[in-house]
């Protein structure tokens, strides 16, 4: 039965790995390569595909081996890596729908306005600010994130932060649920829920 559950979860994490990998890759080659499709919401969802690709590279299967392993086994770097890059694709992820939403909500409802300042170069702009805001917002992953093993479990060793204390834990979590990704949805809710005035 253990087995089989093994089996179960190593091929559909291989299926979920295979198409993101397959279907993110797709979309950046035809994007990059057809320049009739450089258009302004493609360069958002270029800079979406990208962060997707991120995920599967460099976060997938850095989780799924310690999963099954039941131990961290790529060391004190890779921990810090992979803690940065997960966080880092995710904040990129959803800045990029954000961004779609405002765009597509603006070009719908104040089409001759929009046309002036929603240009690529405009867009390339956004999305540079949007790497740049999620590097610099995900620093705290690689400084605090180590690894550790459970209390009477040495040979066994996890990847998680380790904030110097409650408080900066407590600060933590609200800053990352109720500040940046609170606004963020709630721009997403407004842009995507609210018919055009």
């Amino acid at each position: 039965s253990a087995d089989l559950d093994v089996s179960v979860r190593v091929l559909l994490y291989a299926a979920i790995f295979l198409l993101s990998l397959v279907g993110n890759a797709l979309i950046v080659v035809v994007l990059v390569l057809n320049r009739r499709m450089r258009t302004v919401t493609n360069s958002f969802l270029l800079s979406l595909a990208l962060s997707d690709l991120m995920v599967a590279l460099f976060c997938m299967p850095f989780t799924f081996i310690p999963n099954i392993m039941h131990t961290f086994v790529f060391g004190k770097v890779i921990c810090k890596a992979v803690a940065y890059l997960m966080g880092m694709s995710v904040s990129v992820s959803t800045f990029s729908l954000v961004a779609i939403a405002i765009e597509r909500y603006n070009a719908i409802c104040n089409p001759l306005q929009s046309r002036v300042w929603q240009t690529r170069s405009h867009a390339y702009r956004v999305i540079a600010a949007t790497w740049l805001l999620s590097a610099l917002l995900m620093l705290p992953y690689p400084v605090y994130s180590s690894i550790s093993s459970p209390p009477g479990h040495p040979t066994i060793f996890q990847c998680s932060p380790h904030w110097p204390g409650r408080h900066v834990r407590q600060a933590w979590s609200v800053h990352w649920r109720g500040g940046w990704v609170g606004v963020d949805w709630g721009v997403l809710h407004l842009s995507v829920g609210s018919p055009c005035s």
